[in-house]
């Protein structure tokens, strides 16, 4: 850790497909159904990418992600993801 920040985390290209399908506001369920595997097999992804990159919850996995230039989103994209994972945590 330098200046209290993170080195960038080193995630496996379905991680970070997982990962990019959680910005874009998809669910467990629609991710899972996109790539045909089951929603219990995204959610363990999503967990090991969060304790991969050290994140507090998806919102921060997500910013840390596209702060380490993992992702690339355009600003209108961004926060329709931002404000949609929210809610999905609000929820739970």
């Amino acid at each position: 850790m330098r200046n209290g920040t993170y080195a960038p985390a080193t995630l496996t290209h379905r991680e970070i497909e997982i990962l990019a399908m959680i910005a874009n506001g998809l669910s467990a369920k629609e991710a899972a159904q996109s790539i045909g595997i089951a929603p219990r097999t995204v959610e363990r992804h999503v967990e090991n990418v969060r304790m991969k990159m050290r994140a507090r919850n998806r919102v921060h996995m997500v910013t840390c992600a596209v702060g380490q230039g993992m992702l690339t989103v355009e600003p209108a994209g961004h926060a329709i993801a931002i404000e949609q994972m929210q809610q999905e945590l609000d929820f739970h």
